[in-house]
């Protein structure tokens, strides 16, 4: 079966001079239609323009964050062993502390990350800034070598040749034991790019 997702825009000479503002505004309406659960259509009106200038806005904040050491921060929620209930692992999170918004939930920035493009970058960083911690939970010696770390990567890191050779480089800069870091992926990203998966 076959649905579509339309996104749909009137021509008015106050917003629009040029058609390249045109298709934006479109293709932005036609995500609200995806976003909704697919096969409909959006009109975009001045909501989704104040909520897309809103998104911009939290965009370039975002990429400032990046720059920013202190925004973006790693949560650790703990992995423990049924039988022994011994610590087995962290899974890294991801939060932004924004600085005038305050906590931004994953599921605001994470979609506007993935779709700018932003989330390779904050992926990476997330991956040092974990790894580094539990560099130094080893070196203080608070957990042994046992204890992994678990960290969700979007789909699209199967598009980055250079991936696995930064993250070879990033555990001998922390000398962290092979088998250490447990990449996570959904099962989404396997289905969109299955060549490039496998």
């Amino acid at each position: 079966f076959i649905t579509v997702s339309i996104g749909l825009v009137l021509a008015d000479k106050e917003h629009y001079s040029r058609a390249e503002d045109l298709l934006r505004d479109a293709d932005h309406a036609m995500y609200c239609t995806k976003q909704r659960g697919r096969h409909g259509y959006t009109l975009f009106n001045h909501e989704l323009r104040r909520n897309q200038a809103d998104q911009l806005a939290l965009e370039a904040e975002l990429r400032h964050a990046l720059e920013n050491r202190h925004e973006l921060v790693p949560y650790y929620q703990a992995i423990v062993d049924s039988h022994s209930g011994k610590l087995a692992g962290f899974e890294t999170l991801v939060r932004w502390h924004h600085p005038q918004r305050g906590l931004i939930a994953p599921s605001v920035f994470l979609p506007m990350a993935e779709e700018s493009g932003l989330i390779l970058k904050l992926d990476r960083y997330m991956i040092e800034h974990a790894c580094a911690q539990l560099a130094q939970w080893y070196g203080s010696g608070r957990i042994d070598h046992a204890v992994c770390l678990h960290i969700n990567l979007s789909s699209a890191h199967f598009h980055d040749p250079g991936l696995v050779g930064w993250l070879q480089e990033l555990m001998q800069q922390h000398a962290l034991p092979v088998g250490t870091l447990h990449l996570e992926i959904t099962e989404s990203a396997l289905i969109d790019v299955p060549d490039v998966a496998i």
